[in-house]
């Protein structure tokens, strides 16, 4: 069979032109995957804080408050941090967060919700309402971690 001139000439632009938007895609999903460690790192930093005050190490101060409400702030984004084909060279996403999204979504929602109330209790000032609300919130990271997150490498 004859490939003509013109036919083969599409056939390279057409390449050409594909290239880039997969790129375009593997690209986006580094990035899906950086943010949502950055997240997941914000997380740890929040809960520390949060934890330095329950147990007694630090006196309140509006810095909790601030570190609840980024809790908070990054359960809102959550949905945006697990689109499919994050699960980039060194993610330790499971592939159930998308085979088995609607279990995922219970605990992210059981998360967002968890966040929630302790931004509330963190601006109380109140020890025993903060304490009270990180179990939740705990509880949530560890069974979403259970189930969803791959032990490192």
């Amino acid at each position: 069979m004859k490939v003509s001139g013109r036919v083969l000439a599409a056939a390279v632009l057409a390449a050409f032109l594909a290239a880039p938007a997969g790129m375009a895609v593997a690209q986006d999903a580094k990035d899906v995957y950086a943010k949502r460690v950055d997240t997941m790192r914000s997380n740890g930093r929040s809960m520390g804080a949060i934890s330095r005050f329950v147990k007694g190490e630090v006196e309140y101060s509006p810095a909790i408050a601030e570190a609840a409400a980024q809790l908070d702030a990054n359960a809102k984004i959550y949905p945006t941090l697990f689109t499919p084909g994050s699960a980039v060279e060194g993610s330790r996403a499971k592939p159930e967060i998308w085979t088995n999204a609607a279990d995922f979504q219970v605990k992210l929602t059981a998360f967002q919700t968890a966040a929630a109330s302790l931004a509330a209790a963190a601006k109380t000032n109140d020890k025993a309402a903060i304490q009270t609300a990180m179990g939740p919130v705990g509880a949530a990271c560890v069974g979403c971690h259970q189930s969803y997150q791959a032990p490192p490498k």
